[in-house]
């Protein structure tokens, strides 16, 4: 599931929804929205394609 900070805006995958933030280590949260899960998939989805260019 993908993951949001409501303090830091941090993006994150997690297999469940932690209670504090991995980044910043605020205790705010929350399932990321339809936008946000979009940005995040963006960029993995990027950063996989460059890894592979390099390889």
């Amino acid at each position: 599931m993908i993951c949001a900070c409501n303090n830091c805006h941090y993006l994150f995958d997690a297999p469940e929804l932690p209670e504090q933030c991995p980044d910043c280590g605020k205790w705010e949260t929350r399932l990321a929205d339809e936008s946000e899960q979009a940005e995040f998939i963006s960029r993995t989805t990027i950063g996989s394609d460059k890894e592979e260019e390099w390889i």
